[in-house]
């Protein structure tokens, strides 16, 4: 993994991956309090009726699987967990492989459904 390796830049990066997910972290917050009523299974827009008509080229989303407003929040809470993770520090503690897993589970989660 030395290609990877930028010690030269580690403010920027620290900085940047701590700001990012402080900003994953307000995503699933405001998803958790907003998405059900809006829409979730009998908010305004429903997302099963959404995803009946959309395929998942146009619109990619793990929803796409199955969705119901637990699963939702569910994928919130552990959205929230896994971004105050890397918030802390803790990619830091972690191998890179799987630190640089973390980051496509919290933009995947946040994709739009």
């Amino acid at each position: 993994m030395d290609l990877l390796r930028a010690d030269d830049y580690w403010l920027a990066r620290l900085l940047f991956q701590r700001a990012l997910a402080l900003i994953y972290f307000v995503a699933f917050l405001v998803t958790l309090r907003q998405f059900r009523p809006l829409l979730g299974e009998r908010g305004l827009l429903p997302v099963p009726q959404f995803l009946a008509v959309v395929g998942f080229w146009e619109a990619p989303s793990i929803f796409h699987w199955r969705y119901s407003d637990r699963v939702l929040t569910a994928v919130a809470w552990v959205g929230m967990v896994l971004s105050l993770g890397v918030a802390a520090g803790g990619a830091d503690l972690v191998p890179t492989p799987v630190a640089m897993l973390a980051w496509p589970c919290c933009g995947r989660s946040t994709s739009r459904s």
